[in-house]
């Protein structure tokens, strides 16, 4: 996901209860408190959006505390750490579970670690929401499980719609790291070219963190493609292919992923300060804006709340990923409200799958269904110039007039 400076890990024992409340009314005082159980990478690979998500999370706890709670009952989280590793994941989440006694998860931020503590979570009939993009978090993997981040798929549909819409693209070529997610953007990206006219002229997969993609990219070049698909999944990888593109000379449009915009940072490190000189990427909609914008948006709002409330930290890591986090909390709140009360998983998803899309926070256009649980479909999604940036992660969309 995101990759920014070293963040200082932090360990957290899972009997630690962090209760952020504020003054509650004292009908919510006598309500037995809910308990949420948050699991994070806060070691390993996916330590550097731990941080993100413990401000977002914490944020949005201290806000509904001080506002009376969820149904009028008050918040404590507990903190576990799945150090980015499946099986300690499934260790936690039945601690989480059979000794916390959660009544909701937010988290992880890991495909596999999500697809592993699922079996756990369905036994006990708990809800869970988390920023993972892995296709395999099915419905029937996980009936009570939502995420908030978008899948390859809904990014794929949005690709191919700019490419055909804004670029008039008559042919596009693809590629895409060798990870699962990549593996199925890439047979994603060749199904929606086809329906809509575009034609395929090659497909090529590189290994993470390849240090020489000039025969991937050369291969590519000889089909003479309008545009050029890239899907990474991180930023080193997308600054590779996009100084790749620099040094054997080919001016081609491409068209990114989220990656491209979400990573950034990274990527300029590597391709330098012209490197998205014919690039676009995707991000959601809440985050971008256009020059002649005037008003002031939820999630500049987000933005400001959380300085106040975490600080220094809070520029240390991604902004976007914080609010996703915080929005994930958001959404929880709601289901409780909708169902009256009711937080169990199968209330909890049938409220999300039939009501969701006339939420009313900082992303719109959320969608879901019995046979689909990603909240972020493709029109949440936008394309932007990844170079140009405003504080706090927005990014100009394409679109602006």
């Amino acid at each position: 996901m995101i990759s920014m400076s070293r963040l200082c890990p932090y360990a957290f024992a899972l009997s630690q209860i962090l209760v952020v409340a504020g003054a509650a009314p004292a009908s919510a005082q006598d309500k037995e408190p809910i308990t949420m159980g948050v699991l994070l990478p806060l070691t390993g690979f996916g330590a550097p959006v731990a941080e993100a998500g413990r401000i977002g999370i914490e944020l949005a706890v201290k806000e509904l505390n001080e506002a009376g709670g969820i149904d009028g009952r008050q918040i404590n989280i507990v903190i576990a750490d799945d150090q980015s590793d499946a099986s300690i994941a499934v260790n936690e989440v039945k601690r989480l579970v059979h000794q916390a006694g959660i009544d909701v998860l937010i988290g992880s931020a890991v495909s596999q670690n999500n697809l592993a503590i699922l079996p756990v979570l369905n036994e006990a009939k708990i809800p869970s929401i988390s920023l993972s993009g892995a296709q395999t978090l099915t419905t029937e993997a996980g009936p009570y499980h939502f995420s908030l981040f978008v899948n390859a798929e809904f990014q794929s549909i949005a690709m191919v719609d700019y490419a055909k819409n804004v670029l008039n693209a008559q042919s596009a070529a693809v590629i895409a790291d060798a990870g699962a997610q990549g593996k199925f953007a890439a047979e994603a990206l060749k199904r929606d070219m086809e329906a809509a006219g575009i034609r395929h002229t090659g497909t090529q997969e590189y290994a993470y963190r390849a240090t020489d993609l000039t025969p991937q990219l050369l291969s590519l070049k000889r089909g003479d493609p309008e545009t050029l698909f890239v899907f990474p999944s991180t930023g080193e990888d997308a600054g590779t292919i996009l100084k790749t593109l620099e040094d054997i000379g080919w001016e081609v449009n491409v068209t990114g992923n989220w990656s491209m915009s979400g990573l950034a940072g990274p990527i300029l490190q590597i391709a330098g300060p012209d490197a998205f000189r014919n690039t676009i990427g995707l991000n959601y909609t809440a985050f971008t804006y256009c020059p002649d914008d005037t008003a002031a948006t939820p999630y500049e709002g987000f933005v400001k709340r959380a300085q106040d409330f975490a600080g220094d930290r809070f520029s240390r890591v991604s902004q976007n990923l914080s609010a996703i986090f915080y929005e994930s909390v958001m959404v929880y709140n709601a289901a409780v409200q909708g169902t009256g009360g009711d937080m169990s998983g199968p209330a909890i998803a049938q409220w999300i799958e039939a009501n969701i899309s006339s939420y009313s926070g900082m992303f719109d256009d959320l969608v879901a269904s019995p046979t689909n649980h990603f909240l972020a479909g493709p029109r949440t999604l936008t394309a932007v110039h990844p170079d140009r940036q405003r504080p706090g992660g927005m990014f100009e969309r394409i679109d602006c007039q």
